[in-house]
């Protein structure tokens, strides 16, 4: 959400401005001022910087790869 909704070159209150339909306006309010903090900028990028040293990196949506090794094999023995 904050990717598609919240600009880091607009000011703390054209971002609340922007305040999605399905978000109530008080938590976009907290959720925007949270998104400028240093601390949830390093924390944010300590994640993007941790996230490029991933050997194998999840791109399989909420379902893990265990789920998706079984949903394979369910469906090579035909299984419904």
């Amino acid at each position: 959400m904050r990717l598609k909704h919240h600009d880091e070159n607009k000011t703390v209150v054209q971002n609340i401005a922007s305040c999605p339909d399905e978000v109530i306006d008080t938590q976009w309010a907290n959720m925007c001022k949270h998104w400028i903090t240093p601390a949830f900028k390093k924390k944010s990028a300590d994640g993007t910087a941790s996230r490029k040293h991933l050997v194998m990196p999840h791109r399989a949506g909420t379902m893990s790869f265990v789920n998706h090794a079984i949903e394979v094999r369910l469906k090579a023995f035909n299984v419904d």
